[in-house]
């Protein structure tokens, strides 16, 4: 059985051969019809249950008990063979049929109405056919049983099978499925009532001759089947099917005029019916209890979702709200030095150029996040993983940071393990990652507060450590914050950003196989983050080699670059900053333009922006190509998707840069591009064509 199944195979033999033998004497020495059926047959029910729990391994100790049971009681050895056979093969199909027809085959718990259905109809009225069949056929072809009794004794042989499998076999099969130790004291004591109040109802019934009708006995179970599921119901039943058939044995209850067998007859098609009634009503009411609750969990599961929505709901509201505060934040600076440089007033033109860029760097920080955030969502979210030093990454982080801890009166203390730590990462996330940090503490730190960072090595991992004297975290928040959009109420809510940051820093570090908890003692009491990263394998990267490294360090040489840009202003401004680099560059407006433009100058390369105002970039790289232009197109676009990024490479682009682009990133796509092999820097090229003028050239 489930719960005693390290017991050894022979003890579990020797159980099932010494009840079933037991019982089927029991069952053959009361009111026997011919001798060998009688009404009363128990071992059909315990046969199946066992074979079932136990496996068909233990159909010997059936076979074995049935023959030696009619052997005992006169059969001869042929006969109470060919009844063992029969006896065996019913339990064999019985078992068969709850093993493999029930949706939860060796769980019966008879609390499901379809596996009730094939346990009453499949099991009990359908495996007993063929021990009545058999059995009485051994009967009659041995020449025990007269012709004339065939008919009587099959009916009295099938009745006591299917009542023996009805009443004793669900009984074994609950009880013994599970341990009934597990159950509380509460519901032990109610079972133990339902039981002694069945028993008690079915003694005034059956053991009175005062008592016409066997309905009383209803009322217990129907408690039974109500309260106490159906391992209680199945317990009441047995007690009221042996107390019934003891007093109906004794000449008393409500058959007691009737001639014993008939009574005996009348009494199981009565027990038969009201038990299969009660185990499909047990197994209605449990198949509600359970859509109930099943209904309750997720009326529950709904509220959550509800109350998180709702949640959302106002978060997107309050981050609509921020967002749009953060970008007027600054724009405000910039527009108002535009004002001052139109109006001619003498400003410091390096302090206001300055500010500019400070502002538009956090607009382009802000645009970054949201896109990244966008990403996210759309589980599109990317990084390029190559060999990094996690000292060089917090440096420029801090460097990046830096004014805003000036700006705070903050003070800053970092410590980095002093041997190198070399990860397999992302440069720019994982400086990203750092930066976050270190922004959202300086955000969350009142004036003048103290910020700790720290770089470790803890076995196979790096780990990074961030503590601040923040206005801390409530526990509650401690998982939550890292939730888009979410924000911790603060009193001067100003500079607590759009509630994006540590989203992202979460999701970033995922993607590097890594992990990050928030602790915090409470309001006031200041916060600290964790960031653990794998370090890779011990001599997993290779050394540059000297070519290598000369050729990745080697300033680039003057270039000829054609910048294609619909946008005045912005490609004019990147002109200069190329040409004060020394390239020689020329400006086209259009598709059309570039394309007219390249044979005669023959550029090194073409900065393409996609969005142009004839045909797109993609189809001005396809045509270019088809002219057998070799020089790599970078592209220059305002799109930054993942899938913006694989149209340009698709279509021929060496390098995807996202507006706004710093010249450093200009520079270092062209180092690649040069480095890279897409473009040699041996010696510049010299060309016998028409000089176009750095400015705009229109079709």
């Amino acid at each position: 059985m489930p719960h005693i199944s390290g017991t050894p195979y022979v003890v579990v033999l020797l159980i099932v051969f010494g009840t079933y033998l037991g019982t089927a004497l029991l069952g053959l020495s009361v009111q026997p019809v011919n001798t060998f059926a009688t009404l009363i047959w128990p071992p059909a029910g315990i046969a199946i249950a066992s074979l079932t729990l136990g496996g068909y391994r233990l159909w010997p100790a059936v076979f074995l008990a049935a023959f030696l049971a009619n052997f005992y009681t006169g059969a001869p050895a042929a006969v109470a063979w060919g009844i063992g056979v029969g006896n065996t093969f019913e339990a064999l199909a019985g078992s068969y049929i709850l093993r493999n027809l029930q949706p939860r085959a060796l769980e019966f718990s008879f609390g499901n109405l379809r596996e009730t259905l094939v346990f009453a109809f499949g099991a009990a009225l359908g495996a007993s056919l063929i021990s009545a069949t058999i059995g009485v056929g051994s009967l009659a072809l041995g020449g025990v049983l007269p012709a004339a009794e065939v008919e009587r004794t099959w009916i009295a042989w099938w009745v006591g099978n299917v009542l023996g499998v009805l009443i004793v076999a669900p009984f074994l099969l609950r009880w013994l499925s599970e341990p009934f130790y597990r159950m509380s004291f509460l519901r032990s004591a109610e079972i133990v009532g339902v039981a002694a109040a069945s028993g008690l109802v079915a003694w005034l019934v059956f053991w009175h001759q005062d008592v016409a009708a066997p309905y009383p006995v209803l009322v217990p179970l129907v408690w039974a089947a109500l309260r106490t599921g159906p391992r209680g119901t199945t317990l009441a039943i047995l007690v009221v099917a042996g107390v019934a058939i003891a007093g109906t044995l004794a000449g008393s209850g409500p058959f007691f005029q009737l001639p014993l067998e008939r009574a005996l007859l009348q009494l199981q098609l009565f027990l038969g019916t009201v038990t299969t009634i009660f185990l499909v009503f047990t197994a209605i009411v449990e198949d509600r209890r359970r859509a109930a609750d099943t209904l309750g969990k997720q009326v529950d599961h709904l509220e959550n979702l509800l109350e998180r929505l709702r949640a959302e709901d106002q978060a997107k509201n309050e981050f609509i709200a921020t967002l749009a505060h953060e970008l007027r934040n600054p724009l405000s600076p910039i527009v108002s030095t535009i004002e001052l440089l139109k109006r001619g007033e003498k400003v410091d033109i390096a302090r206001q150029a300055s500010i500019m860029e400070k502002h538009a760097k956090s607009l382009s920080s802000l645009l970054n996040d949201l896109l990244d955030v966008s990403r996210i969502s759309a589980q599109k979210l990317e990084i390029e993983k190559k060999p990094v030093y996690l000292g060089a990454s917090i440096a420029q982080a801090v460097e990046s940071v830096e004014p805003l801890m000036q700006e705070k009166n903050h003070i800053l203390n970092v410590s980095i393990n002093p041997r190198p730590i070399l990860l397999e990462a992302d440069p720019v996330r994982l400086e990203q990652i750092v930066t976050n940090l270190l922004s959202n503490a300086a955000k969350y730190t009142p004036a003048g507060g103290t910020i700790t960072l720290s770089a470790t090595r803890e076995g196979s991992q790096a780990v990074i450590v961030m503590q601040d004297t923040g206005i801390g975290i409530e526990a509650p928040m401690l998982t939550r914050i890292f939730e888009p959009f979410l924000q911790i109420k603060r009193a001067n809510s100003a500079e607590a950003g759009i509630g994006v940051g540590l989203a992202v820093t979460k999701k970033l570090i995922e993607l590097h196989g890594g992990t990050i908890e928030a602790k915090s003692e409470g309001t006031g009491k200041g916060s600290e983050f964790t960031v653990r990263l794998p370090l890779p394998p011990h001599g997993a990267f290779v050394k540059e080699t000297r070519k290598e490294a000369a050729r990745r360090q080697r300033p680039l040489s003057p270039l000829r670059i054609l910048v294609v840009d619909d946008n005045v202003d912005a490609a004019n401004a990147l002109g200069k900053l190329l040409g004060i680099r020394g390239h020689e560059v020329t400006l086209a407006q259009d598709g059309t333009s570039a394309l007219r433009i390249v044979p005669l100058l023959k550029p090194d390369v073409v900065v393409l922006d996609i969005g142009l105002p004839d045909f797109d970039g993609y189809e001005v790289a396809r045509r270019l190509k088809k002219a057998k232009f070799e020089g790599p197109l970078i592209a220059l676009t305002g799109y930054g998707q993942d899938r913006d990024k694989k149209k340009t490479k698709e279509a021929g682009f060496a390098h995807h840069l996202t507006k706004p682009v710093s010249l450093a990133a200009i520079e270092e796509a062209l180092s690649k591009v040069v480095s890279g092999g897409l473009l040699s820097q041996e010696a510049p090229k010299v060309e016998a064509v028409a000089k176009v003028p750095a400015q705009f050239v229109r079709s």
